[in-house]
C-alpha cells in the first residue's frame, strides 16, 4: 500500500496444478488447489512473516471435492468444509484452523439416495494421440474382473475452463452403479482441470484434440479389461 512493488508468490501454478479457490479466515489465508484433478487445501499464516503454504490434513476421502469457507473472516479462523466424492453425499463440517489438534467435525450429511457398498472411486491416466496424459476416474466395483466383460458409460466435457471433479449422483448411482455398471469421467482437454492452458490447448482449429482424448480413455479402458 505505500507503494513497494515487492511482491511474494503464495501460489504459482505448474503443469500439475491449478488454483481452484481462495478464502480468508481472521489470520490465515486458505488455498484450495487442484493437482492432477486432486483437491488439496494449503494454508497461510502471515503473521509468521513467512507466506509459506502448509498442507492441511482433512478427514476427507481420497478422491473428493472439497471446499473451504469462513464461518466469520473477521472473528475465527473457523471454517465450513464441504466434501463431495462419486459415492458420498455431500458432507458439512466445522475445523479451527486456530487449533493444531483439531480435526474436522461433521455436522450433516445429506441423504443417500443409492447404495455405495462395495464401490469404489479410483483414478487413472491415459495417453491421447499427440502423447498428452489424460487422467479419469473410474467408478465401479471395488472386486471389478478385469476381462472386457464390464459394461460403462464414460461421460466428459471439456469446455469453459469448467473442471469435472467428484461429485455425488444419485440418478448413475441408482440406475447404473447399483446394477453392476461401470462409470467413468474423462478429464479431457478444453477444461479447467489443469489450469487456461488446459482449457485453450482444444480450442478452434486445436479442438480435435479433445476427442482425441476422449478416445485415448475408451482404448485405455478396454486395454486394462
Amino acid at each position: 500500500m505505500a507503494g513497494s512493488r515487492d511482491f511474494r508468490a503464495v501460489f504459482v501454478p505448474d503443469a500439475h496444478s491449478s488454483l481452484d479457490g481462495w478464502a480468508w479466515t481472521k489470520n490465515y489465508l486458505v488455498l484450495t488447489v487442484l493437482h492432477d484433478v486432486r483437491h488439496q487445501v494449503r494454508t497461510i499464516n502471515p503473521s509468521t512473516g513467512v507466506w509459506e503454504a502448509q498442507d492441511l490434513e482433512l478427514s476427507v476421502e481420497d478422491l473428493a471435492t472439497v471446499t473451504l469457507g469462513p464461518v466469520d473472516s473477521r472473528e475465527s479462523d473457523v471454517v465450513w468444509v464441504y466434501a463431495t466424492s462419486f459415492i458420498t453425499p455431500l458432507t458439512v463440517g466445522l475445523l479451527d484452523l486456530a487449533d493444531p489438534r483439531a480435526t474436522t467435525e461433521m455436522l450433516k450429511q445429506g441423504p443417500s439416495r443409492f447404495d455405495s457398498t462395495g464401490l469404489a472411486v479410483t483414478q487413472h491416466w491415459a495417453t491421447s494421440a499427440d502423447g498428452t496424459r489424460i487422467p479419469y476416474f473410474q467408478i465401479g466395483s471395488a472386486d471389478l474382473d478385469l476381462d472386457g466383460s464390464n459394461p460403462t458409460v464414460m461421460h466428459g466435457y471439456g469446455g469453459f475452463e469448467i473442471p469435472l471433479t467428484p461429485a455425488y449422483d444419485a440418478i448413475t448411482g441408482l440406475a447404473w452403479l447399483s446394477r453392476g455398471g461401470v462409470y467413468v469421467v474423462a478429464n479431457i482437454r478444453g477444461g479447467g482441470e489443469f489450469g487456461p492452458a488446459w482449457h485453450q490447448s482444444a480450442l478452434r482449429e486445436k479442438r480435435v484434440r479433445a476427442y482425441d482424448d476422449f478416445a485415448a480413455v475408451a482404448r485405455d479402458l478396454v486395454s486394462r479389461g
